[in-house]
C-alpha cells in the first residue's frame, strides 16, 4: 500500500537553491528549508523544514530619503550634511510640503543646484521669451518665478504669470526663495520637481508611523525636526507566498483556515541567506494534496500592499502577514527542479523527518 503524499513522505531535490534561483525560474511552487536563518527579529528567522509557498513576484517603488536637521551644515555636497537613509513607500498617502532651507541664491546655476520651486528676483537680470526665442528682455527685481527645467548648456526655463521664460546662464543675478504653500505626496513631488527636494511631512502620525525606521536612520532621535532630503527612486522587488513553520499541524479542515502571507524582499540580507529544497512531485494529483493539506490558496493583495506601505527601513524587513483565506484553485503544478529526471527521483529517499 502506497504511502500518503505529506510533508513527511514527499521527496525533495538534493541539491539546495537560493529564494533568488526559485524566484527568477520557477514560480509557482513550494520550497523548504533547508539551512535555517535566524535573525533578532523573530519575523525574520525561519528554521530548517519550514515550507515557504512562493507565488509570484512583485516590484515597488520607494523613495530614498535622508534624515536631515533643520540647520544648515555646510559640507562637500552642499549646504545640508544629510545622515543616514530611510525608504518611503511612494504610495504613502500623508501630506507635505516643500521646504527650501537656503534662502537666498546669487546665480543661476546655484539656483539650478538647489530648484526650489517659487523664487523671486532680487535684482534685475536677462530673459529670452520663449525657450526657442532669441529675443532677450529685462526682468525687473520683485518678479515671481516658477521654476520649470533645465536645459543644458542653454538655462534654467521659469514661468512668469504662466508663460515660459529661459534665464541664460552665467550672467549675475540674485534670488530670493518664496515660500510653496501648497500642500503635495510624495508621488506629487517625485512627478513634480527635480530631486533632490527638502520636505516635511505635515502628519503628526508620520513619525509614530516610522519610528522604529527612524531610530536606525537616526543616531539621536530627539533631534529630528522632521525634515527629509528626498533623492531619488528604488525599487524593491518581493517574492509573495505563505510559511507553514516546521512542526505545524496540516490542515484537515475544508473551511477557510488561516496562514501567514508572507513577502520576502529579495534583497533582504535574511532572504539571501536562506537555501531551500526543490519539491520533486511524480503525480498531479500529489501536488495538489500537498497544498490543500499545508496551505492557503489565494492570495489578499490589499494585505500585502497594505504591509509594504508602512514600510520605510533602509533595510528590508521580512512580513509575515495573518490573515484568513478561503479555499480556491490551487496554481498549477511548477517544474522539476534543474536537473530532475525520473530515473534520480525513483533513488531518493521517501521518508525524511524534517524536525528540528
Amino acid at each position: 500500500m502506497a504511502l500518503p503524499f505529506t510533508e513527511d513522505t514527499i521527496k525533495w531535490s538534493d541539491d539546495t537553491f537560493s529564494i533568488r534561483d526559485v524566484a527568477d525560474s520557477n514560480l509557482p511552487t513550494v520550497v523548504k528549508v533547508a539551512d535555517g536563518f535566524y535573525s533578532e527579529n523573530e519575523a525574520e528567522s525561519f528554521s530548517n523544514g519550514d515550507l515557504i509557498k512562493l507565488d509570484f513576484k512583485k516590484n515597488y517603488s520607494k523613495v530614498r530619503a535622508q534624515c536631515v536637521g533643520r540647520t544648515p551644515r555646510e559640507d562637500s555636497s552642499g549646504y545640508m550634511s544629510p545622515d543616514k537613509d530611510i525608504l518611503i513607500p511612494l504610495g504613502y498617502k500623508g501630506k507635505l510640503k516643500v521646504e527650501c532651507m537656503k534662502k537666498t541664491f546669487n546665480t543661476i546655476e546655484e539656483l539650478i543646484a538647489h530648484f526650489p520651486h517659487y523664487v523671486t528676483t532680487g535684482r534685475p537680470l536677462t530673459g529670452k521669451r520663449g525657450v526657442y526665442s532669441s529675443e532677450q528682455f529685462r526682468i525687473e527685481k520683485g518678479v515671481r518665478l516658477e521654476l520649470d527645467r533645465v536645459i543644458p548648456k542653454a538655462g534654467l526655463v521659469c514661468k512668469i504669470d504662466g508663460k515660459e521664460v529661459l534665464l541664460p546662464l552665467g550672467q549675475l543675478a540674485r534670488f530670493d526663495v518664496e515660500a510653496d504653500d501648497k500642500e503635495y505626496t510624495i508621488r506629487e513631488v517625485i512627478d513634480s520637481f527635480k530631486l533632490p527636494q527638502y520636505v516635511r511631512f505635515l502628519d503628526s502620525d508620520f513619525e509614530k508611523i516610522v519610528t522604529s525606521d527612524l531610530t536606525e536612520a537616526i543616531d539621536n532621535i530627539s533631534h529630528f525636526e522632521g525634515y527629509l532630503r528626498l533623492v531619488g527612486l528604488v525599487q524593491q522587488e518581493v517574492v509573495v507566498g505563505h510559511h507553514k513553520p516546521s512542526g505545524i499541524a496540516a490542515i484537515t479542515s475544508e473551511k477557510a483556515n488561516q496562514r501567514a502571507i508572507a513577502i520576502l524582499p529579495l534583497d533582504s540580507e535574511a532572504v539571501q541567506n536562506i537555501e531551500v529544497y526543490l519539491p520533486v512531485y511524480e503525480e498531479e494529483s500529489d501536488y495538489e494534496f500537498f497544498l490543500a493539506r499545508n496551505f492557503s490558496k489565494n492570495m489578499n493583495l490589499d494585505v500585502v500592499d497594505g504591509g509594504l506601505y508602512l514600510e520605510f527601513s533602509k533595510c528590508p524587513r521580512i512580513h509575515l502577514l495573518n490573515t484568513e483565506d478561503d479555499d480556491d484553485t490551487p496554481p498549477p503544478r511548477p517544474p522539476p527542479p534543474p536537473g530532475y529526471s525520473k530515473l534520480e527521483a525513483d533513488t531518493m529517499v521517501t521518508n525524511r523527518s524534517w524536525r528540528i
